[in-house]
């Protein structure tokens, strides 16, 4: 079971990491029954893929889950890790393109 994890985290890493290249925020807007959590990839510098940062919202209240200077992707991966493990927990999730981020 780790090793498929693995796999998966590596698929994902590798599949997201071309997105990283375009270097535009977006977010996965997740819900379930009257809620709405919000996962925020953020690029710090426009024209690089690094640095950039995670932001969870849940409950009017923002958390910085995850941050990368290094490692290209690896914000991307932890960002759709997490919309999967909502999406396991039966929350409906949507990655949105472009957000105006702040």
């Amino acid at each position: 079971m780790k090793y498929a994890r693995k796999v998966m985290i590596l698929l994902t890493v590798l599949g997201y990491s071309s997105l990283a290249l375009a270097n535009e925020n977006y977010r996965y807007e997740c819900h379930s029954k009257q809620n709405t959590n919000t996962i925020e990839v953020d690029y710090l510098l426009r024209e690089k893929p690094l640095p950039c940062e995670i932001k969870y919202f849940q409950n009017s209240t923002e958390e910085t889950l995850w941050y990368a200077h290094y490692t290209q992707g690896y914000c991307e991966a932890k960002a759709n890790e997490l919309a999967e493990n909502l999406k396991a927990k039966g929350w409906q999730c949507k990655r949105i393109p472009n957000p105006e981020i702040k």
